[in-house]
Protein backbone atom coordinates (compact mmCIF):
# COMPACT_ATOMS: atom_id res chain seq x y z
CA UNK A 1 0.00 0.00 0.00
CA UNK A 2 1.35 3.39 -1.01
CA UNK A 3 -0.40 6.54 0.24
CA UNK A 4 -1.27 8.97 -2.53
CA UNK A 5 -2.53 12.47 -1.94
CA UNK A 6 -4.75 12.97 -4.97
CA UNK A 7 -5.24 16.69 -4.44
CA UNK A 8 -1.58 17.60 -3.90
CA UNK A 9 -0.53 15.47 -6.87
CA UNK A 10 -3.33 16.79 -9.09
CA UNK A 11 -4.49 13.30 -10.03
CA UNK A 12 -7.26 13.21 -12.63
CA UNK A 13 -8.39 9.61 -12.21
CA UNK A 14 -7.51 6.57 -10.14
CA UNK A 15 -9.00 3.10 -10.17
CA UNK A 16 -8.54 0.27 -7.74
CA UNK A 17 -9.86 -3.00 -6.50
CA UNK A 18 -10.95 -4.28 -3.12
CA UNK A 19 -9.86 -7.89 -3.44
CA UNK A 20 -6.41 -7.48 -1.87
CA UNK A 21 -6.14 -4.72 0.67
CA UNK A 22 -9.82 -4.73 1.61
CA UNK A 23 -10.17 -8.54 1.66
CA UNK A 24 -13.10 -8.83 -0.77
CA UNK A 25 -11.45 -11.61 -2.75
CA UNK A 26 -11.83 -12.33 -6.47
CA UNK A 27 -14.92 -10.65 -7.89
CA UNK A 28 -14.82 -7.93 -5.25
CA UNK A 29 -15.99 -4.49 -6.34
CA UNK A 30 -13.71 -2.00 -8.02
CA UNK A 31 -13.62 1.69 -7.28
CA UNK A 32 -12.79 4.91 -9.05
CA UNK A 33 -11.70 8.35 -7.93
CA UNK A 34 -12.30 11.25 -10.29
CA UNK A 35 -11.16 14.84 -9.86
CA UNK A 36 -14.14 17.11 -9.27
CA UNK A 37 -13.38 19.08 -12.44
CA UNK A 38 -14.01 15.99 -14.61
CA UNK A 39 -17.29 14.84 -13.08
CA UNK A 40 -19.56 17.00 -15.28
CA UNK A 41 -18.12 15.34 -18.41
CA UNK A 42 -18.36 11.71 -17.25
CA UNK A 43 -20.36 9.34 -19.43
CA UNK A 44 -21.96 6.04 -18.41
CA UNK A 45 -19.62 3.29 -19.60
CA UNK A 46 -22.23 0.59 -19.16
CA UNK A 47 -25.56 2.41 -18.84
CA UNK A 48 -27.89 0.77 -16.40
CA UNK A 49 -30.06 1.17 -13.37
CA UNK A 50 -27.23 2.14 -11.01
CA UNK A 51 -25.82 4.81 -13.34
CA UNK A 52 -29.18 6.58 -13.73
CA UNK A 53 -30.40 9.63 -11.85
CA UNK A 54 -31.29 8.50 -8.30
CA UNK A 55 -34.88 9.72 -8.64
CA UNK A 56 -35.25 7.67 -11.87
CA UNK A 57 -33.26 4.62 -10.86
CA UNK A 58 -36.13 2.16 -11.07
CA UNK A 59 -38.37 4.03 -13.54
CA UNK A 60 -37.32 1.91 -16.57
CA UNK A 61 -37.36 4.77 -19.05
CA UNK A 62 -36.81 4.01 -22.71
CA UNK A 63 -33.62 6.10 -22.70
CA UNK A 64 -30.92 6.18 -20.06
CA UNK A 65 -31.05 9.22 -17.80
CA UNK A 66 -27.51 9.54 -16.51
CA UNK A 67 -26.78 10.49 -12.92
CA UNK A 68 -25.26 13.98 -12.71
CA UNK A 69 -22.44 12.86 -10.45
CA UNK A 70 -19.92 10.05 -9.85
CA UNK A 71 -22.76 7.51 -9.73
CA UNK A 72 -22.84 7.63 -13.54
CA UNK A 73 -19.87 5.20 -13.47
CA UNK A 74 -21.69 2.50 -11.49
CA UNK A 75 -22.33 -0.53 -13.65
CA UNK A 76 -24.47 -2.90 -11.66
CA UNK A 77 -25.68 -4.24 -8.39
CA UNK A 78 -22.76 -4.94 -6.06
CA UNK A 79 -22.34 -8.53 -4.95
CA UNK A 80 -23.48 -8.77 -1.34
CA UNK A 81 -21.12 -11.69 -0.70
CA UNK A 82 -18.18 -9.68 -2.06
CA UNK A 83 -19.18 -6.56 -0.14
CA UNK A 84 -19.51 -8.17 3.29
CA UNK A 85 -15.78 -8.60 3.98
CA UNK A 86 -15.29 -4.92 3.16
CA UNK A 87 -17.39 -3.90 6.15
CA UNK A 88 -15.19 -5.82 8.60
CA UNK A 89 -11.99 -4.61 6.97
CA UNK A 90 -13.10 -0.98 6.99
CA UNK A 91 -13.99 -1.35 10.68
CA UNK A 92 -10.41 -2.48 11.31
CA UNK A 93 -8.99 0.34 9.17
CA UNK A 94 -10.90 2.88 11.27
CA UNK A 95 -8.70 1.83 14.19
CA UNK A 96 -5.47 2.85 12.47
CA UNK A 97 -4.04 5.28 9.94
CA UNK A 98 -2.73 4.95 6.41
CA UNK A 99 0.67 6.09 7.74
CA UNK A 100 0.74 3.19 10.24
CA UNK A 101 -0.36 0.70 7.58
CA UNK A 102 2.34 1.97 5.23
CA UNK A 103 4.98 1.73 7.98
CA UNK A 104 3.98 -1.88 8.68
CA UNK A 105 4.01 -2.62 4.94
CA UNK A 106 7.57 -1.32 4.60
CA UNK A 107 8.71 -3.25 7.67
CA UNK A 108 7.21 -6.50 6.35
CA UNK A 109 8.60 -6.10 2.84
CA UNK A 110 12.03 -5.16 4.20
CA UNK A 111 11.90 -8.32 6.31
CA UNK A 112 10.81 -10.43 3.34
CA UNK A 113 13.60 -8.97 1.22
CA UNK A 114 16.22 -9.75 3.90
CA UNK A 115 14.92 -13.33 4.18
CA UNK A 116 14.96 -13.77 0.43
CA UNK A 117 18.57 -12.65 0.19
CA UNK A 118 19.53 -14.70 3.26
CA UNK A 119 17.87 -17.91 2.04
CA UNK A 120 18.50 -17.73 -1.70
CA UNK A 121 21.47 -15.37 -1.90
CA UNK A 122 22.99 -15.09 -5.34
CA UNK A 123 21.46 -18.33 -6.63
CA UNK A 124 20.13 -16.76 -9.83
CA UNK A 125 17.60 -14.66 -7.88
CA UNK A 126 16.83 -11.21 -9.15
CA UNK A 127 14.61 -8.94 -7.08
CA UNK A 128 12.57 -7.00 -9.62
CA UNK A 129 10.71 -4.68 -7.28
CA UNK A 130 12.56 -1.64 -5.98
CA UNK A 131 14.81 -2.62 -3.10
CA UNK A 132 14.25 0.78 -1.45
CA UNK A 133 11.13 0.50 0.71
CA UNK A 134 10.15 4.07 -0.15
CA UNK A 135 9.98 3.11 -3.83
CA UNK A 136 7.90 -0.07 -3.67
CA UNK A 137 4.43 -1.14 -2.68
CA UNK A 138 3.51 -4.00 -0.37
CA UNK A 139 5.02 -6.86 -2.36
CA UNK A 140 8.43 -8.24 -3.19
CA UNK A 141 8.75 -9.82 -6.62
CA UNK A 142 11.70 -11.82 -7.81
CA UNK A 143 12.68 -13.99 -10.72
CA UNK A 144 14.26 -17.40 -10.62
CA UNK A 145 14.51 -20.25 -13.11
CA UNK A 146 12.67 -22.49 -10.62
CA UNK A 147 10.06 -19.91 -9.63
CA UNK A 148 7.15 -22.36 -9.86
CA UNK A 149 8.87 -24.83 -7.57
CA UNK A 150 9.77 -22.05 -5.12
CA UNK A 151 6.13 -20.92 -5.05
CA UNK A 152 4.97 -24.49 -4.39
CA UNK A 153 7.53 -24.90 -1.59
CA UNK A 154 6.44 -21.62 -0.01
CA UNK A 155 2.80 -22.75 -0.07
CA UNK A 156 3.80 -26.01 1.60
CA UNK A 157 5.22 -23.84 4.39
CA UNK A 158 2.11 -21.67 4.80
CA UNK A 159 3.37 -18.73 2.74
CA UNK A 160 0.94 -17.91 -0.05
CA UNK A 161 2.79 -16.28 -2.98
CA UNK A 162 1.71 -15.43 -6.50
CA UNK A 163 3.45 -17.28 -9.30
CA UNK A 164 3.56 -15.42 -12.60
CA UNK A 165 4.80 -17.42 -15.58
CA UNK A 166 7.37 -17.91 -16.70
CA UNK A 167 9.62 -17.14 -13.72
CA UNK A 168 8.24 -14.59 -11.24
CA UNK A 169 7.27 -15.10 -7.60
CA UNK A 170 5.53 -12.30 -5.69
CA UNK A 171 5.16 -12.29 -1.90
Amino acid sequence: MVPINFDDNECDYAVGCTYKYLNAGPGGPAFVSVAERHIPTLKAIIPGRWSQRPDDQFAFHEHHRAAPDIRVLQTGTPSILAMQPLISTLDIYKQTTIADIRLKSKMLTDFAQRLLIQELGDNDVEIITPTDGEQRGSHISFTHQHAREIAVALRANNVIPDFRPPNIVRV
